[in-house]
């Protein structure tokens, strides 16, 4: 038994740390599914709103302009003549749902590492995430573009990951969806694994080690 043992610590995956993305990973793709709606109910360009959404995206992550202004900011830009108090209640009504097979996911890593979150996120939107889907279960502490007026485009977001995360950066597992944030993570040493859905995550997982 001891021998078996010591064969499975050395096969394992030297991560210790995993950090999520939320949008599009933990989460359905609030902002894809929505303004892929918008732009087909207003017949415009799917690709000219989500050109203005990430404008005022970027302010609004970044805790720079609030959801009211957000909201009012993009359908000036997009040409929607509505009332903006529609738009507030839509990521709630229908577009903020937990990603269909990845609760199973975080159940089994919660397990064996310490789980944390490392997201793009609006502070309203977050809070009734955590709330409705009690995140808080999965995720030892998060770090959120609202709280520290950075994307994860920039280095910022990573160097503070790793502060809180408390071993190497290349001990640190970052799942994203984003190929562009996940070279960020791995230009500080970070290991990185692009995220496609929850069944590949789960194989990719256990290629590397780091489920068995």
């Amino acid at each position: 038994m001891e021998k078996k043992e010591k064969m499975k610590q050395q096969q394992k995956s030297s991560i210790e740390v995993i950090f999520f993305d939320i949008g599009g990973v933990v989460c359905q793709d609030i902002e894809k599914f929505m303004m892929r709606d918008i732009a087909k109910k207003y017949k415009l360009s799917y690709r000219e709103v989500m050109k203005a959404r990430g404008k005022w995206w970027k302010l609004y992550a970044t805790k720079r302009i609030s959801e009211k202004e957000y909201w009012q900011s993009f359908l000036k830009d997009v040409g929607i003549q509505e009332s903006y108090t529609h738009f507030l209640s839509l990521p709630y009504q229908k577009y903020i749902q937990k990603m269909p097979g990845m609760e199973s996911v975080l159940k089994r890593l919660v397990k064996t590492y310490p789980l944390f979150v490392l997201s793009d996120h609006a502070p309203e939107w977050w809070a009734y995430a955590q709330k409705t889907f009690h995140l808080q279960k999965y995720f030892q502490g998060s770090i959120l573009s609202f709280n520290y007026g950075a994307l994860k485009e920039e280095k910022k977001m990573f160097r503070e990951a790793i502060k809180m995360a408390k071993v190497k950066p290349k001990e640190i597992l970052f799942i994203d969806n984003s190929e562009k944030n996940l070279q960020v993570a791995k230009s500080l040493g970070m290991d990185i694994l692009l995220f496609t859905n929850p069944k590949e995550l789960l194989e990719e997982l256990k290629k590397r080690k780091i489920l068995f």
